[in-house]
């Protein structure tokens, strides 16, 4: 992916970015990239080792020098996006970029946004927020029906209750790949079939909601992405018993809970 984004984004501004990142590890970094600079922000976060917030009056300082292209930061060994950081990017519109730090090496970095071109659907790796089950068939919609998708911020285990030390629920699960299909044109069809190109498979496989989705490319095959894994095409057979539901794209809905 790095190779890809040095297309878009000056291989020197990526550089830059990644000299700042090891630099201030073990705490976040963070920085804007504007027209074919990185420039360094000051991380004002409560807690610079697990999140980063960029000052208000910095920004509107480095926008003198013209307009935001990326926004970036690091993680401490955390391989995905957190809900926060989906938040942020998701009401900014900004393309995001993380770089990921494991014993004091870079070890991963990647992009995410509507503004640039989708990854490879094939053999992604799995970044939960910006690569997982759900933005592989966005991305697949975005790519070949031009339909982009809505998406929302989640934490990596949305599909469980959270808990503390005592046994209390303190965030409840989510049904989100239910609700994200429903408020964006899909109906639900018989998961008996026929399916159609497009269609999307929704699974459950120990958990009390749906929390994996495939995309239909032929009769017997899926497009899809597990955790821990990169994704690909599979015989839909290997998955069939853990389907509950199929959803088709269908802009003329009308969702009314």
């Amino acid at each position: 992916m790095e190779e890809l984004m040095k297309h878009v984004f000056p291989p020197a501004a990526i550089e830059a970015a990644k000299v700042h990142a090891l630099k201030e590890h073990p705490k976040e970094s963070c920085g804007l990239i504007i027209g074919s600079r990185y420039y360094r922000c000051k991380n004002v976060a409560a807690n610079p080792l697990t999140d980063f917030k960029i000052d208000d009056k910095e920004v509107v300082s480095k926008l003198q020098r013209g307009d935001i292209r990326c926004v970036v930061h690091s993680h401490n060994n955390y391989p995905h996006c957190s809900e926060k950081d989906q938040a942020i990017q998701i009401a900014s519109g900004f393309t995001f970029m993380i770089i990921n730090i494991f014993n004091n090496r870079i070890n991963d970095i990647w992009w995410w946004g509507d503004d640039i071109e989708p990854d490879e659907l094939v053999g992604r790796k799995f970044r939960n927020g910006s690569h997982d089950c759900y933005a592989l068939v966005r991305d697949w919609y975005r790519i070949n029906r031009d339909v982009l998708l809505p998406t929302k911020a989640h934490r990596l285990t949305w599909f469980k209750d959270k808990k503390d030390e005592e046994g209390n629920v303190i965030r409840p699960k989510i049904d989100l790949l239910v609700d994200n299909v429903k408020e964006f044109g899909f109906k639900f069809i018989s998961p008996e079939g026929p399916f159609e190109v497009g269609d999307v498979f929704m699974a459950r496989d120990r958990s009390e909601v749906v929390n994996h989705t495939a995309i239909c490319l032929q009769q017997g095959l899926i497009l899809h992405h597990l955790y821990g894994k990169l994704s690909c095409t599979e015989p839909l057979i290997n998955y069939r018993k853990y389907i509950e539901r199929v959803a088709r794209y269908d802009k003329e809905i009308q969702w009314v809970n």
